[in-house]
């Protein structure tokens, strides 16, 4: 038995381990088997101090062959009733559900090419700038810059992060897009991802004001000049889009290198589960 006050060996280095070695087969397992089992040898050794009758009834052998067993399928346990808990958390406050499949994801690729979209969201500060490059897009394609835009208004709209245009008709050619708007990201060299998931929901909520919108491809917002992560963009765009979207409508990012790409698919991934 047990000298009071002494630290139990991990039952992991017991030769019980080889005989439960089936129940740690597994990923939920290991994660929380172990913290279990450890957990079960910190107990057990507190509980050294307060010798029982069963304890001392109990060989040491079967004490810890049974306790490991306890600790490892706890362990399962508390790992599944965690995944769950989280999932069904997590659709509670963002609404998602499994009609939320092929809706959202990503492309790999320019920000104008011809994939014929039905929207496509190109960015711009909440003071109505825009980068060199979405400049250069804009020269090249004849579209009117968000500047322009609000001059020819006869209201002029009130700037602010997570606006998004209403959508213009594309010029020319419709295998690039059908139709374009801007969409304010960044502030002062700044976003949030409150202002992307703003932006998502209005994405969303265009898709069902315009029949004719179904299909929307936009680059990764907030990420150059708003200092993003990759992974905050993403999935506040994509939870934002979810929680608004029309039933047959979706949501692309366009990044042009491969490791983007599966970082976004994997978010998307995820937020369709």
């Amino acid at each position: 038995m047990d000298v009071p006050g002494e630290w139990r060996t991990p039952i992991l280095a017991t030769p019980q381990y080889l005989i439960y070695m089936p129940l740690l087969n597994n990923t939920e397992c290991r994660r929380g088997g172990f913290l279990m089992e450890w957990l079960w040898s910190l107990l057990t050794w507190v509980a050294s101090y307060f010798p029982t009758p069963i304890e001392n009834a109990m060989g040491d052998w079967l004490q810890r062959t049974i306790g490991f067993a306890i600790s490892a399928m706890a362990g399962t346990l508390a790992f599944r009733a965690w995944t769950i808990i989280r999932r069904r958390f997590r659709s509670i406050i963002y609404t998602i559900d499994s009609s939320s499949v092929g809706a959202i994801g990503t492309l790999q690729g320019a920000l104008i090419e011809r994939n014929s979209p039905d929207l496509l969201v190109l960015p711009c500060s909440a003071k109505g700038t825009i980068s060199g490059a979405t400049e250069d897009s804009a020269a090249r394609f004849c579209l009117q810059r968000p500047l322009e835009i609000a001059a020819n208004m006869r209201v002029s709209p009130e700037y602010h992060l997570g606006m998004v245009f209403a959508p213009l008709k594309f010029p020319g050619d419709k295998s690039h897009a059908k139709h374009y708007t801007y969409a304010a990201s960044v502030l002062n060299n700044s976003s949030s991802g409150r202002v992307l998931r703003n932006i998502g929901e209005r994405l969303g909520e265009i898709s069902q004001q315009f029949e004719e919108i179904r299909t929307i491809h936009a680059p990764l917002l907030g990420t150059g000049a708003g200092g993003l992560s990759l992974d905050t963009a993403a999935r506040e765009i994509f939870y934002g889009f979810l929680k608004t979207r029309h039933k047959d409508a979706s949501l692309r990012i366009l990044v042009m290198d491969t490791d983007r790409v599966k970082a976004i698919g994997a978010i998307a991934s995820a937020l369709r589960v």
